[in-house]
């Protein structure tokens, strides 16, 4: 019982790090839809201008930023799960924490071999 507040101030103030991250990717992700169904909704228009590069870039662009902001969201929530992982301690808390196979890793972040995600 001892830990307990340690560990709950912690995750309290981890939360509010990792809260502004998790702002910006549904920002991201909200700009990313808006930009489809803009470009669904005027499809027609897009192909009678033959705009069908320029679109495309904008919404690679798009795409890219909510990209970028997830990884960083996620590289900050994998930190604190690595760091928050007890299983040496508690071994119920092993099913909350899982590592991700080094090949999955590489193929989506392009960085370190290995992550921890909470659930």
């Amino acid at each position: 019982m001892l830990p307990m507040p340690f560990i709950l101030w912690g995750s309290i103030a981890f939360q509010k790090l990792l809260a502004p991250k998790y702002a910006d990717v549904r920002e991201k992700v909200s700009l990313l839809s808006a930009r489809l169904t803009n470009n669904l909704g005027g499809i027609m228009t897009i192909k009678s201008f033959t705009t069908e590069a320029y679109e495309v870039d904008r919404l690679a662009e798009e795409s890219e930023a909510y990209r970028r902001s997830n990884r960083k969201a996620i590289a900050l929530s994998a930190a604190f799960c690595a760091a928050d992982s007890h299983d040496h301690f508690w071994p119920d808390s092993s099913p909350f924490c899982f590592t991700a196979d080094s090949k999955q890793r590489e193929a989506e972040f392009q960085s370190e071999p290995t992550a921890s995600w909470c659930f």
